[in-house]
């Protein structure tokens, strides 16, 4: 019996105020603004859940 592993998008937990929320993103390298370089930015971000308490501590 062969299961295959799902491959799941890379995903982020932003917490505010007393809700935590499950987002997927996409990074995007766009140039900094001075002009030294590029920075990720995180690019169609799509919301999976929220949770009105917030994550433990690990």
């Amino acid at each position: 019996m062969s299961e295959q592993i799902p491959t799941l998008p890379p995903l982020y937990f932003a917490t505010s105020g007393k809700y935590t929320y499950a987002r997927t993103y996409h990074n995007v390298w766009v140039p900094k603004k001075n002009g030294s370089g590029k920075i990720a930015v995180k690019e169609n971000s799509d919301l999976l859940g929220a949770t009105n308490k917030s994550l433990p501590d690990f």
